[in-house]
């Protein structure tokens, strides 16, 4: 059985980390850019469709990279980058969720439940 100091310092630990990824998980957004930049810078041709074109029709284009070419397809290349963009986007959004689930059961009860309404009673007489 887990104790409440021990549920408390989880919790406690637990915070602490989503504070530490909203602090840096851009960083990892960041390095995802540069990652896509860096290979648009040696390998154009992968982020290009138009270039592609253009090179295998004027016959510039090696042969072995127009098949490694056809059988990836530039849009792999731009779908890899958005599928690890959008999952770092995932993680903020488990973590901003774990955070409010966690505030919200760790947060005792503030206000009083509504006591309901009672009627005024009436005074009034009938003679």
């Amino acid at each position: 059985m887990i104790t409440a100091t021990e549920r408390q310092q989880y919790v406690q630990r637990r915070l602490n980390q989503i504070l530490w990824w909203n602090r840096l998980g851009w960083l990892v957004l960041l390095a995802i850019a540069a990652l896509g930049l860096w290979i648009y810078q040696q390998m154009p041709l992968y982020f290009d469709p138009a270039e592609v074109v253009a090179l295998a029709r004027s016959d510039r284009l090696p042969s072995a990279e127009l098949v490694q070419l056809a059988a990836l397809g530039n849009l792999a290349f731009w779908g890899c980058l958005a599928l690890m963009a959008g999952l770092v986007i995932y993680a903020y959004v488990a973590a901003y969720s774990e955070r409010k689930v966690i505030l919200t059961l760790t947060q005792p009860l503030q206000d009083e439940p509504p006591k309901p309404l009672s009627t005024p009673s009436s005074t009034t007489s009938v003679e």
